[in-house]
């Protein structure tokens, strides 16, 4: 919770003051700059390395979106089916989770037109689907880093991870690995 100055006798600040822990808001309102590139995003100052990171030459004229805050039931076939209304979509990335593959709430679309993905961007954003309030945003073509759109083309297999740690668990010991989990077990015996 961040406080900010004490409003006198009225207000939350001055009745329950005591609880809040007083914070610096320009530390939080973000003076802190993006030092290295991660993942999707790419540091607003150009350098050399950021050239290298963009997608290349060939996909001059295409325009990318960015679609925040969308429904966990919009998966890539709707949101497919609901964007290409506007244009010719080339690729569609829905971020997921490796441990549960539910959606992470945004995708990035690929438009074969950089002007149809400005006029979505305009469009949609802002607009109500399935009780979530879209957020879009066109991105420039040099602020896209290159492995936005990595596997794209392919389904999102769901790793079962109960069934990978079971065969771990049940393999055969080996007698080394035997003795060293006897011995870890009377070690906690003998506390």
């Amino acid at each position: 919770v961040v406080s900010t100055q004490s409003t006198g006798s009225s207000g939350i600040n001055a009745e329950y003051g005591h609880y809040f822990k007083q914070i610096n808001l320009s530390t939080i309102m973000g003076k802190r700059k993006l030092k290295e590139t991660t993942g999707d995003v790419i540091p607003l100052e150009s350098t050399d390395t950021v050239t290298e990171q963009t997608l290349d030459k060939t996909y001059k004229g295409m325009g990318v979106l960015y679609v925040g805050h969308i429904p966990k039931s919009f998966q890539e076939k709707e949101m497919r089916q609901f964007f290409e209304q506007f244009g010719t979509i080339l690729k569609l990335r829905i971020s997921r989770s490796k441990k549960t593959s539910e959606s992470k709430g945004y995708a990035f679309i690929l438009f074969e037109n950089e002007e149809v993905a400005r006029i979505v961007a305009k469009t949609m954003h802002d607009y109500i689907l399935c009780g979530r309030l879209l957020k879009c945003q066109f991105i420039p073509m040099d602020k896209v880093h290159k492995d936005t759109f990595k596997g794209s083309n392919r389904t999102f297999k769901k790793i079962d991870w109960q069934a990978k740690n079971k065969v771990v668990r049940n393999r055969v010991k080996t007698v080394e690995e035997d003795e060293i989990q006897i011995i870890e077990a009377f070690k906690v015996f003998d506390k």
